[in-house]
């Protein structure tokens, strides 16, 4: 099935009416035209006329054609508030071209010479926000009343004043469990129904000779990831820098031995000794550690 053709039932799942055909401009202004789900073979095939000079910064004049906005089916995303509205998020075309002052053309154009330097683009995201109250006739206003400098950014007197609601967000016990049930969640549950609903279907498979090479195969891959993200934070648990090391296609991460963390190796040991010398279980040994752990950040946090 085509990506067209899978967006097209996801739309009709989602009982999605209108896509946003969007792009943004030169300013990062978002730019879009309503089109009804009726019209989806249209856009698909033909994508959204726009005039350019009129749409912003695109490097047109008015005597330019029109820019033709070409749907990217991946981009699909269900507008959470208008359950009936999509977004598809659009490459700019110009007499049948990529136009070269689309931010989205040009993104994809440096990715791809990144990627021919065996480089890989990273971003993240600096989450930013207006606080705000409720007002008993239901609407907001800026929870700082005293809030009305022309440039309130960096103020002191008003970093002041919201003191006790920054310290609260910014608590690292807060962040912590949040980050841990993040983790637990993209992570091991994802893992966990695989294993219980796959499982039996995966065990079926051991009795086929002709599958028996593969799933050994496998298997073998699945023990060597395993292993190196053993090792990987094995030593970034142990040791507080590594330094890096190639050998022609190959890369490591080496250990600087004068960084070793004795706190982090006394729990290691305590671990080891839990486990194969008293016969722990790994839950039992796994709850001693984070005591322990929870213990020495707690004596380090006093003594500092």
């Amino acid at each position: 099935m085509t990506a067209r053709e899978d967006l097209r039932r996801q739309a009709e799942a989602d009982g999605i009416e209108f896509f946003f055909a969007m792009f943004v401009d030169m300013h990062g202004k978002p730019c879009a035209k309503l089109v009804p789900a009726e019209s989806f073979d249209l856009l698909m095939d033909g994508g959204a006329g726009f005039a350019g000079f009129a749409a912003g910064s695109m490097g047109q004049t008015p005597s330019d054609p029109d820019m033709i906005a070409v749907p990217d089916p991946s981009s699909y995303l269900r507008v959470p508030w208008q359950p009936e509205l999509a977004v598809l998020q659009c490459d700019i075309h110009v007499d049948g071209q990529p136009w070269r002052f689309t931010p989205r053309v040009i993104l994809k154009n440096q990715l791809a010479r990144l990627e021919e330097r065996g480089l890989t683009y990273k971003v993240g995201v600096e989450a930013e926000y207006f606080l705000v109250s409720r007002q008993p006739d239901g609407g907001v206003r800026v929870a700082d009343p005293l809030d009305t400098a022309s440039s309130p950014c960096y103020d002191v007197k008003a970093l002041t004043r919201m003191y006790p609601h920054l310290v609260r967000v910014s608590n690292p016990w807060v962040a912590a469990v949040l980050a841990a049930l993040l983790t637990t969640w993209v992570t091991f549950v994802p893992c966990f129904v695989f294993v219980f609903v796959g499982a039996p279907y995966v065990e079926r498979l051991r009795g086929n000779r002709a599958l028996s090479s593969a799933l050994t195969g496998i298997t073998a891959s699945v023990v060597g990831v395993i292993a190196n993200l053993a090792i990987f934070f094995a030593i970034h648990t142990l040791f507080r820098d590594v330094t890096s090391a190639s050998w022609g296609p190959v890369h490591l991460q080496l250990p600087v031995l004068t960084t070793l963390k004795p706190v982090s190796l006394a729990i290691a040991l305590t671990a080891a000794t839990l486990l194969f010398r008293l016969k722990w279980s790994v839950l039992r040994t796994l709850g001693a550690c984070a005591l322990l752990g929870l213990a020495a950040g707690v004596v380090a946090g006093l003594a500092g």
